[in-house]
């Protein structure tokens, strides 16, 4: 409970008291900041609950996974794991974690964020080039022949792959 609904817990005890009067209260847990929930729940449109957002605070080597609501252990990197581990990203080597753009310093884009086989889009994400729109390194996105890079999102069917659907995520899925 956040200091601020203790205080109105007393306040309305104290007041009962006074009055002889005893009400059934409902306390949600409301919020304005992770800080204001008990441990381990995250401040998601003014309420504690235990999903995490692209603003919560998972605290130390942890992230939110946006897709699992979840925070998760930030997998650590090196030069000899780095495709496996960070994909389509570079490992940044100092950190030991996988670079999540490719923006530089002065949200320029730094193509050695990315992956040896990939490039810093204009969006600031690293993708496959590409020049057939079928190409199977896009999958289970097509190729945007017009940018030659692998697309990313969806919004019908008609984008994903043979065999995939465009989710209410804009994902393909299976």
């Amino acid at each position: 409970m956040s200091s601020h609904a203790a205080q109105m817990l007393s306040l309305i005890i104290a007041g009962a008291i006074a009055t002889g009067c005893l009400a059934l209260v409902d306390f949600k847990e409301t919020c304005y900041s992770d800080s204001e929930c008990s441990s381990g729940l995250f401040c998601n449109n003014g309420s504690c609950t235990d999903t995490c957002n692209e603003s919560s605070n998972c605290g130390p080597s942890k992230q939110c996974n946006l897709s699992l609501q979840k925070c998760v252990a930030i997998p650590t990197c090196n030069a000899n794991n780095e495709v496996a581990v960070c994909g389509k990203y570079a490992c940044d080597l100092t950190t030991s974690h996988c670079n999540t753009d490719c923006r530089g310093p002065n949200y320029a884009k730094d193509p050695y964020r990315c992956s040896a086989s990939t490039v810093c889009t204009s969006d600031y994400s690293c993708r496959y080039p590409c020049t057939n729109t079928y190409d199977s390194r896009c999958a289970p996105y097509l190729c945007d022949t017009i940018m030659e890079y692998c697309s990313d999102y969806c919004t019908g069917s008609v984008d994903c792959a043979s065999g995939y659907v465009c989710s209410s995520s804009d994902e393909c899925t299976r």
